[in-house]
């Protein structure tokens, strides 16, 4: 069984493929009926967008990286990947998991990530990162959250800052 296209969808529709991707994205500039036929002929072929090639168009990938330790039955390990889970899903993105076994794992994701921009945020947890790794995760031009990191216990003007005041 081979994967219905846009194009099967736009032939079944009598419609042009731009006039298919308008429709089923929910654009303007489609007449009712003629979005309700193109809609029509999507389920009946049990038709998706590619995620592929969706992400050439948007430049997103749809997908989010967690960096997760050996650890990852641990109480607060557990649950965050479960929260991600539960939240970036519903937002129709793929969540694929790093499992962090080794020192030499841990090089291996930063020594490819730099060059391998297929994710659109990376979420780390639980890990406390030498600067040479902080500063790759600095430099990247995709969003970087870190969760249950070890708390900073010098006293400089950035930890300070941080404090609660009365």
């Amino acid at each position: 069984m081979t994967r219905t296209t846009i194009a099967d969808v736009a032939k079944a529709a009598g419609v042009s493929v731009s006039t298919v991707s308008r429709a089923l994205r929910g654009l303007d500039r489609v007449n009712p009926e003629t979005r309700e036929r193109v809609e029509k002929e999507a389920n009946r072929l049990h038709f998706s967008f590619s995620k592929s090639a969706s992400s050439l168009a948007s430049g997103k990938t749809m997908r989010i990286a967690v960096l997760l330790p050996s650890e990852i039955s641990s109480w607060f390990n557990s649950h965050a990947f479960e929260g991600i889970y539960e939240v970036m899903s519903k937002a129709d993105y793929d969540v694929v998991p790093y499992i962090v076994w080794t020192q030499e794992d841990l090089d291996r994701f930063f020594q490819n990530l730099p060059g391998n921009r297929n994710v659109d945020a990376i979420i780390e947890a639980s890990f406390d990162f030498d600067e040479a790794k902080k500063r790759v995760l600095g430099e990247l031009t995709i969003p970087v959250v870190g969760m249950n990191a070890p708390a900073r216990t010098d006293s400089t003007p950035e930890s300070q800052s941080m404090t609660r005041r009365p």
